[in-house]
């Protein structure tokens, strides 16, 4: 069975296009550009795995998400994307459970390999 993706990520020609690449190759996948939209996707959709950008224009970061994903009981693996490795935001991760770090740009194997490691890791 393939993992159950949710994307997170408010550049939507950029959400779109990752979005169709991982259905092209099997994954079940939903998407939302703002923290709101994603915990109310994750409770309806219950994610394997949640990527998320770190950086999303709204009050919550990717790695808040992940928190209030966890508060809620939902216990999805997260991957945070960003092009600005910033050692805040790896001290934020080292606190959230199952969370790892991919730095943009990436190649869309690069994803599916942490994806899929992400998920042997249950």
């Amino acid at each position: 069975m393939a993992a159950k993706v949710l994307l997170v990520d408010d550049e939507a020609p950029f959400l779109s296009a990752l979005t169709a690449a991982l259905g092209r190759r099997g994954y079940e996948v939903a998407s939302a550009q703002d923290t709101r939209t994603a915990v109310s996707e994750a409770e309806r959709f219950h994610p394997d795995v949640v990527v998320a950008d770190w950086m999303l224009r709204n009050h919550a970061d990717g790695v808040d998400l992940g928190r209030i994903l966890l508060d809620r009981g939902i216990d999805a693996r997260i991957i945070i994307m960003s092009g600005y490795p910033a050692p805040e935001l790896k001290r934020r991760l080292e606190a959230l459970p199952h969370a790892r770090f991919l730095a943009k740009p990436f190649e869309l194997p690069e994803l599916i390999d942490m994806i899929d490691y992400s998920m042997d890791k249950e």
